[in-house]
């Protein structure tokens, strides 16, 4: 976890952008499989973390850039 954290925060730095943005963004993505593959991907991230505390930070990072908010319409995509 701490090496994808670090890549993040590398990157972020480098765009300008919050360190998990370009997760968040690709739920909005036209592909599928890409939204699928996001979800995975912080799922792993999420049960992967070290401790209660790792988790928490992570996901209010996530939910700082508007994870849940991107949950929320893939949610009603599926259902439109």
């Amino acid at each position: 976890m701490k090496i994808f954290t670090d890549a993040a925060k590398k990157c972020a730095e480098q765009n300008l952008k919050s360190a998990y943005d370009y997760l968040v963004n690709n739920l909005g993505g036209s592909s599928l499989s890409l939204r699928f593959e996001t979800v995975k991907l912080i799922n792993l991230l999420f049960t992967k973390a070290a401790d209660k505390a790792e988790k928490e930070k992570f996901l209010a990072a996530l939910e700082n850039i508007g994870l849940y908010d991107a949950l929320r319409l893939l949610t009603q995509d599926a259902i439109a």
